[in-house]
């Protein structure tokens, strides 16, 4: 955890400075008078996707502090904004790592939906069986995850949830993407 902390403050007084001050030496340049119409409208766009990286690397910081649980529901909401959310959240005690790892794949996988489903629900529910907790995520979108694709998002997943000793599975076809998380509690 502190690795991840320090991480965050060396990407915040770092490369989120060097980006906000790369974005005004740009409004100089855009200013300019003598400039014409076509390449400010360029620099301008150009401008716009600085912000925009700006405000991702910002988000990105921002998550690698520890998540609880308690703020899963409100990440959700802000990650799949308009999407419908139907969220049961774990009715047990668990260890900041364990919920840590929970929140955060939770999020990459509601990510997931936001960019690439096409949904308008998300839903998530657990259940307490034996020894373990099983969180159940779906959504209603074109599904299209492979097995074999392993892309960054889907591996993030899979790590952080086998690294508390947990399982992953999913499935994906046109009615929407499934994920169950198997944590072990014992």
């Amino acid at each position: 955890m502190p690795d991840r902390l320090e991480l965050a403050r060396r990407l915040h007084d770092g490369p989120a400075q060097q980006i906000v001050a790369l974005g005004y030496s740009l409004d100089e340049v855009i200013a300019d008078s003598n400039l014409e119409d076509a390449t400010r409208n360029d620099l301008r766009r150009i401008r716009l996707e600085l912000i925009g990286l700006s405000k991702a690397l910002r988000d990105e910081i921002y998550l690698l502090r520890a998540k609880s649980l308690i703020e899963l529901e409100s990440l959700l909401s802000e990650i799949l904004g308009e999407i419908g959310i139907e969220i049961d959240l774990p009715k047990v005690p668990l260890s900041e790592t364990i919920q840590d790892a929970i929140v955060r794949s939770l999020c990459e996988i509601a990510r997931n939906s936001a960019r690439h489903s096409n949904c308008n629900e998300f839903k998530l529910s657990s259940v307490l069986a034996k020894n373990s907790l099983i969180i159940e995520v779906s959504d209603n979108g074109v599904g299209g995850i492979t097995h074999s694709a392993r892309t960054f998002g889907i591996r993030s997943i899979t790590e952080a949830i086998e690294g508390i000793g947990g399982s992953v599975s999913w499935e994906s076809d046109k009615t929407g993407s499934r994920y169950r998380l198997n944590i072990q509690l014992a």
